[in-house]
């Protein structure tokens, strides 16, 4: 992870210390993320879920959070969007860069030392053929699968109705409430002010955050740890 993105170990190693971590009492976990890897945003929802399971947790969608922003959202806990919010997009896809004849174009060569042939499947020189076209189809729906359950049985939503919001459909955070994708508008504050009340907090709290958002030379790194990288918050 770096500047603008995450990492699924990093950040599963943050959950799990917010997990394991007594003074914290909830958690909401904002999210404004496009997606990625299917198989890091299951890593990643576990870790949530297990952090749900043990604290008050809610989940606060900010800008974006589209595909494997929205499967870290499936973790049994109120969803929170903004009006705006760019939510959904449950889908799956996968892409080849092929440069074959660029390469051969420039006079570039390349040779392949492989085991079987599956090995170089995502080969830059060449296209797929057509029976990886197929072994890659068969994977993505098995991945689609998977998502559509996993939405299905975090929204309860039937699997018919919701294919007919799926296939890589986005929505607005106002039209993803209406179509039970997520169950609240509003912002960090109001996840705050709930998981407040959920937590029998009162007043009495203090608001951090973590991870401290990375960009360039991180100062933060050079004066202190972790604990000392948090931004408190006075009580609402």
């Amino acid at each position: 992870g770096g500047a603008g993105s995450i990492a699924a170990g990093t950040t599963v190693e943050r959950i799990e210390k917010l997990t394991n971590e007594d003074r914290v009492k909830g958690v909401v976990v904002r999210i404004n993320s496009p997606g990625g890897s299917a198989t890091a945003s299951e890593a990643i929802r576990q870790a949530l879920k297990k952090l749900a399971e043990k604290k008050p947790t809610v989940i606060s969608m900010g800008d974006v959070a589209a595909s494997g922003g929205y499967w870290i959202s499936c973790i049994g806990t109120p969803i929170y969007a903004e009006r705006g919010t760019v939510t959904g997009s449950i889908g799956v896809f996968a892409i080849k860069l092929s440069g074959g004849a660029l390469m051969r174009r420039v006079g570039l060569h390349t040779e392949n030392i492989q085991l079987d042939e599956s090995a170089s499947l995502f080969s830059l020189d060449r296209g797929f053929t057509d029976e990886e076209v197929n072994a890659m189809q068969k994977s993505i729906d098995s991945v689609y699968g998977r998502f559509l359950k996993l939405v299905s049985s975090d929204r309860e939503i039937p699997i018919e109705k919701l294919r007919t919001l799926a296939g890589g459909r986005v929505w607005s955070g106002s039209q993803a409430l209406r179509r039970k994708l997520v169950d609240q508008i509003g912002g960090v504050d109001d996840c705050v002010a709930y998981i407040a009340k959920k937590a029998d907090l009162g007043d009495e709290y203090k608001v951090t955050h973590r991870p401290l958002t990375e960009s360039g030379l991180d100062l933060s790194s050079l004066l202190g740890n972790e604990d000392n990288d948090i931004i408190s918050i006075n009580p609402l």
